[in-house]
């Protein structure tokens, strides 16, 4: 069983990429291609990595652990700190949309690192078809 589980789980997580790439296109328009890149693979990467992580340390669990939900949630804040970041000693900025948006992104794919477990599956599935559809409405 386990076995189909991470079968799923490595689909619900390229759903998850396709989604994150579609945002970094559209938050990043204008820029180099280089920065394209970099806000692309280094969040993949990570996600990457850390669903590595949670799958060797808690795969064996039959639901995820009591403090998942909480450090999505704390990763999904982190654009508003990158935020505040830029604005405070970079004088530059987002839409507040982008901001949103991204903050999003970051919360599925920290889900998505999650989705070896089925109700951290479906969440990262909802994030994923709900930005997919922002990212095609904000492209035109």
């Amino acid at each position: 069983m386990w076995a189909k589980r991470r079968d799923m789980a490595w689909l619900v997580f390229l759903l998850a990429g396709l989604a994150s790439l579609g945002i970094a296109v559209v938050s990043v328009d204008g820029a180099a291609r280089t920065m394209v890149a970099l806000s692309t693979l280094v969040p993949w990467a990570m996600a990457l990595i850390s669903g590595w992580i949670l799958s060797v340390r808690y795969g064996d669990r039959p639901s995820p652990p009591v403090w998942l939900p909480v450090v999505i949630l704390m990763i999904g804040l982190t654009s508003l700190v990158e935020e505040w970041i830029r604005r405070e000693f970079f004088s530059s900025g987002r839409a507040f949309e982008m901001m949103l948006l991204c903050g999003l992104r970051n919360a599925m794919l920290a889900a998505a690192a999650g989705s070896i477990w089925r109700s951290i599956e479906r969440v990262t599935a909802m994030l994923s078809l709900f930005l997919m559809m922002f990212a095609v409405m904000a492209g035109d």
